[in-house]
């Protein structure tokens, strides 16, 4: 059996033909699917482009392929292509095919059956409502197309036969399973655990590290610099930040560096090969910041918390089902960000303490065992849709 997978990430397309990701998606990734189906058919955005970037991985592969929507960028991008997103991407679907929905996100919902009774299952990845929240995105019609999104993933979810969260609790709080489905936890974890934290040589020398998109503002990465700003100004701390990651934001954020006069300690890497590009980053730094105003379950983090890294985050979706309560912050508040941090970077003994907390919650995030999670769950939709397919064919 086929499973056909609609996903919000972008691929690009080279003149050979191949198909290219900046690690997440890739073919290695896909991959895992073909434990419980035949065939792979990942429904996403590809630009066309002359060579792929360095550090990017192949996407396709034997038994994996990229049936290419209408390449876009943002909300005003999509509403330029909507008419041929609502048409080329249900076109990728077979009779006899099983049917993905990775949401919130345009191309997951152009995959939604037209037929009630077809089963389908959805892969929770995030809270529309968060995403969509004040300072999060500016939109003129950002309060509507909150309530629109939200409203749409309770339905998606209420109607589906098999469904993946990424978090234990709190995405299956706000978006609850209907009554026919059956409902699993499928986040991505890590490979291994292995602490690298040692406590910092100079307490007056620290360097954070955030590793997030730059193409939205989801992340928090502005609250974090004026954090930081705080910290050097109010309180003494000598720190410096590193910020992983790219998108159209770089140059404003960097611009909000100079303004506030901490450019020469923030150093923007742009976007790293996930991989050991991005842990020897986390290895260099004493202290992971992420307080983002929207997530689901945040694989940075675990990332962080796997090599032992104290971790700040924020109270917003699966954030609390990884860190202490004394370790998250309300997000969009830098002045309370920039007191936990110098409350942190302060107490050794604290760090230790966050390090070793970390470490053990990371070993709950191995891919091993969350693997059989996730191969439960596809094999739970590649049956439903089995004796759907069966029901069809005898009318």
């Amino acid at each position: 059996m086929r499973l056909v997978i609609g996903i919000e990430q972008r691929f690009v397309q080279v003149e050979s033909g191949t198909i290219w990701s900046n690690g997440m998606g890739s073919y290695e990734y896909w991959k895992s699917y073909l434990q419980a189906f035949d065939q792979i058919l990942v429904v996403a955005r590809v630009e066309h482009i002359s060579e792929p970037p360095e550090g990017w991985v192949p996407v396709t592969g034997p038994a994996v392929e990229v049936h290419a929507a209408p390449y876009y960028v943002g909300s005003v991008g999509y509403l330029r292509h909507a008419l041929a997103v609502k048409t080329r991407v249900p076109s990728a679907v077979r009779p006899e095919d099983a049917i993905m929905l990775r949401s919130p996100g345009p191309i997951g919902n152009a995959l939604l059956p037209r037929d009630k009774s077809r089963p389908y299952g959805v892969e929770v990845i995030g809270d529309p409502w968060d995403v969509l929240s004040r300072g999060a995105i500016v939109h003129p019609l950002r309060p509507i197309l909150r309530r629109y999104f939200h409203n749409q993933l309770q339905r998606h979810c209420k109607g589906a036969s098999a469904i993946g969260y990424v978090t234990r609790e709190a995405l299956q709080a706000r978006y609850p399973a209907g009554p026919n489905a059956r409902a699993f936890q499928v986040t991505d974890g890590v490979d291994e655990v292995r602490c690298m934290f040692s406590p910092p040589s100079d307490p007056e020398q620290m360097t954070l590290v955030f590793v997030g998109s730059l193409a939205q503002m989801y992340k928090a990465p502005d609250v974090l610099l004026q954090a930081i700003a705080i910290c050097r100004k109010e309180f003494d701390l000598n720190l410096s930040l590193v910020i992983v990651g790219d998108g159209k934001h770089r140059d404003e954020l960097n611009a909000l560096a100079h303004s506030l006069g901490i450019e020469q300690q923030v150093e923007f890497t742009g976007e790293l090969p996930s991989g050991s590009a991005v842990r020897n980053r986390l290895d260099q730094a004493d202290l992971f910041v992420l307080p983002s105003r929207t997530e689901g379950l945040p694989r940075a983090l675990i990332e962080a918390m796997a090599r032992g890294l104290p971790a700040i985050g924020s109270r917003v979706g699966g954030f609390s089902e990884l860190l202490a309560q004394e370790d998250l912050v309300k997000p969009g508040h830098p002045e309370d960000l920039a007191h936990i941090i110098r409350d942190v970077v302060t107490n050794p003994q604290r760090m230790e303490a966050m390090s070793c907390r970390n470490l053990t919650t990371a070993r709950r995030y191995l891919n091993d065992d969350l693997q059989k999670q996730r191969i439960a769950f596809q094999l739970t939709l590649r049956e439903q849709t089995r004796i759907w397919a069966a029901t069809q064919s005898s009318r």
